[in-house]
């Protein structure tokens, strides 16, 4: 099992739960009670319960986030971690990237890898 694996698979942690509920805003801040239970997902649990709320459609999902207090904000929550992994993921590779000798330009998967020294030049 690789370090991604491992990442994917270990619990966020309550330093990244707590992290994103302080990104909420406050009138929509989670219990202490939903934070400690993002704590012990992992990114893989997060992934695959935000997809299964994903896959229930736009208006099912829109009325029980309106009729069920709190469920809003545990998906707002629930997307900070990932979102950081993400972004931790993106470091790495770029870092991994100028280890080899190459560096990124731009960013997302459109970005082009050209070696280190190579000149752009404008036509």
């Amino acid at each position: 099992m690789g370090d991604d694996d491992d990442e994917l698979n270990r619990p966020v942690g309550a330093k990244a739960a707590a992290h994103a509920a302080s990104l909420l805003p406050p009138a929509g801040r989670p219990s202490a009670a939903v934070t400690s239970y993002l704590a012990g997902l992992s990114r893989q649990q997060l992934r695959e319960m935000l997809g299964a709320l994903g896959r229930e459609g736009p208006g099912i999902l829109e009325r029980a986030m309106r009729e069920y207090a709190g469920l809003a904000t545990l998906v707002e929550q629930a997307w900070v971690p990932l979102d950081m992994g993400a972004a931790s993921a993106r470091d790495a590779a770029a870092a991994k990237g100028r280890r080899n000798g190459t560096r990124e330009i731009g960013s997302g998967p459109a970005s082009r890898r050209i070696p280190r020294g190579s000149s752009r030049r404008r036509g």
